[in-house]
């Protein structure tokens, strides 16, 4: 049970990429 681990890591990712781009 570490998808929701996984999501959680990779929406932080995705919000700091997002968050130097925008």
């Amino acid at each position: 049970r570490k998808q929701r681990y996984i999501s959680v890591h990779l929406e932080d990712y995705l919000v700091q990429l997002f968050g130097e781009r925008g």
